[in-house]
């Protein structure tokens, strides 16, 4: 008996998808559909698991590349993937809770007729225009590991690192003039 197939339209239907999400992820190679003996796109019972995991991750944000790398790595690990989203996610929030104390803070300081550090904003904002590198470039077990370095980094010890590197900084501007061969 050969397996059901479905023409384009009945199978979004179906998976209740856009038949423009359906040549989307063809296009992209995420669901690839077969030829019929006519030409039309036809699609199989196997193509809606397929499709229902890259809804699935779609949904939780995961990046179309990603899912394209989670599912053509051979056994699908969704824990994996749902992990690594629920990583990237708390650091987005921490980011948003980081940019909502320092609007809080410059509201107290207007509220008690201060001058607000408008830069701290502007400071917080931008760090969050840089958090996303790591979800885009390291695979989860490096992101744990870089998220257990964060922990390290209390506000005591980013001090230290700070005033270590101000003091190399203003040896290295002290010793501009000098013969690099000195000692």
């Amino acid at each position: 008996m050969a397996a059901a197939q479905y023409r384009v339209r009945e199978f979004a239907q179906m998976a209740g998808v856009t038949l423009r999400a359906l040549h989307h992820y063809d296009r992209l190679g995420l669901l690839k559909a077969e030829r019929s003996n006519s030409g039309y796109r036809v699609y199989r019972e196997a193509d809606l698991a397929r499709l229902e995991q890259i809804v699935a991750l779609k949904f939780i944000g995961v990046p179309v590349k990603r899912i394209k790398e989670l599912l053509n790595a051979g056994e699908f690990e969704f824990s994996r993937a749902l992990h690594s989203q629920r990583i990237a996610l708390e650091q987005k929030k921490r980011s948003l809770e980081l940019t909502l104390n320092a609007i809080r803070a410059a509201e107290a300081e207007l509220r008690s007729g201060g001058e607000p550090d408008i830069r701290k904003i502007v400071e917080v904002i931008e760090m969050q225009n840089h958090t996303d590198w790591t979800t885009k470039y390291f695979r989860p077990a490096a992101q744990d590991k870089l998220q257990a370095r964060r922990a390290e980094w209390t506000p005591s010890y980013r001090r230290g690192c700070k005033r270590t590197w101000t003091d190399l900084f203003h040896d290295i501007r002290a010793n501009l003039e000098r013969d690099p061969a000195s000692p």
